[in-house]
C-alpha cells in the first residue's frame, strides 16, 4: 500500500511534567492529515473510487523523560479518508431518488519509539527520534438507493438492488519505521 501522510497538528492538551529531568509527559492532538493512497473500492457497475482526502486526525502521546537529553514515547494516531459519488436517478412529486457509492478507509496506529531531547537555550527544545509503528488499516465500500423527501426531508437508504463490490474490500496490518 502506497503512502503519504502529511498533518497539520492543533494541539488541545499539552506537555505536562511534574519537573525538569525524570519526569512524565502526556500529549493530546487533533488536526488535519492529507492522505493519498493507491487502494481503490471497485463496485459491479464499473465505478471505481479511491478514498483520498484531508479529513481530520486525533493523536495521544503518553512519555517519559529519563534525564535532560533521553526519554521514551508511546504514541496513538487514527485518521479516517473517504470518497463518495452519488447519481441522480428520478424525481416524482416531492421525493428525489439518488444512487450513492461509497469508500472508506479507516487507519488506527501505535508508535513506539526513544527520544533525544536538546536545549536550544532554556525556553526551546529540540526533540527527535526513530520507533516502530504498528498501523492497521481497513478499506470498505457500500452501494445504495437512497429516497429523499424534499418535502418532510426523511431521508431512507437501503442497499443498491443491482451494484455491490467486486473488489477492494480488505484489512492490513503493517509494521514500519517511524
Amino acid at each position: 500500500m502506497k503512502k503519504t501522510y502529511s498533518a497539520i497538528a492543533l494541539i488541545i492538551g499539552s506537555t505536562f511534567s511534574a519537573q525538569a529531568l525524570a519526569s512524565p509527559y502526556v500529549s493530546l492532538g487533533y488536526g488535519i492529515s492529507n492522505v493519498s493512497q493507491d487502494n481503490a473500492v471497485s463496485f459491479s457497475d464499473g465505478t471505481n473510487l479511491t478514498p483520498d482526502n484531508s479529513d481530520s486526525t486525533f493523536s495521544g502521546l503518553l512519555g517519559y523523560r529519563f534525564d535532560n537529553n533521553f526519554g521514551f514515547e508511546l504514541s496513538y494516531n487514527q485518521y479516517d479518508a473517504n470518497s463518495s459519488r452519488s447519481k441522480f436517478v428520478s424525481a416524482a412529486q416531492s421525493i428525489v431518488i439518488e444512487d450513492e457509492w461509497d469508500a472508506d478507509l479507516k487507519a488506527k496506529q501505535l508508535v513506539v519509539m526513544p527520544v533525544y531531547f536538546y536545549a536550544l537555550n532554556d525556553q526551546l527544545r529540540f526533540k527527535c527520534g526513530a520507533g516502530l509503528t504498528y498501523t492497521q488499516y481497513k478499506i470498505t465500500g457500500s452501494a445504495s438507493r437512497e429516497a429523499d423527501n424534499q418535502l418532510t426531508d426523511h431521508e431512507i437508504s437501503t442497499p443498491h438492488p443491482s451494484i455491490s463490490v467486486t473488489s477492494g474490500q480488505k484489512s492490513e496490518n503493517h509494521v514500519g519505521a517511524a
